[in-house]
């Protein structure tokens, strides 16, 4: 019983905290990365991209890339065909300041680090 309990606030603690919150502030269902590890240039790692309030920004290797550009479909949601509120596929760091991210159906994001942008657009 306590396993089960156990198991049903792990589900629900991060589901009643997505909301429109940052995919960092939601660890380990994210960034696929556990803590301490590095992803080297040139490598892929699975990636769960948070797309609910459209492609903004992706944390990985401990720093947050941003979309170039962002992908919506205008209402504040991931453009259609997307997954939401998350999508599944494999991020690429193609230099130590940008990331590609691609998932199974063939969609795209290209991320960088910006260096004057510190948070992500809040989303109602």
């Amino acid at each position: 019983m306590r396993r089960r309990l156990g198991l049903l606030i792990g589900l629900a603690v991060p589901l009643a905290l997505g909301g429109c919150a940052s995919a960092g502030d939601l660890p380990g269902i994210a960034n696929a990365t556990a803590a301490g590890v590095s992803v080297k240039v040139g490598s892929s790692s699975a990636y769960s991209l948070y797309t609910h309030c459209g492609v903004l920004s992706a944390t990985f290797n401990g720093q947050t890339f941003y979309a170039e550009p962002t992908l919506s479909d205008g209402q504040g949601n991931p453009p259609r065909g997307w997954g939401n509120p998350y999508d599944a596929g494999w991020l690429t760091v193609t230099s130590e300041t940008t990331v590609d991210f691609q998932d199974a159906s063939g969609h795209f994001a290209h991320f960088a680090v910006a260096a004057h942008r510190s948070s992500v657009p809040i989303c109602s």
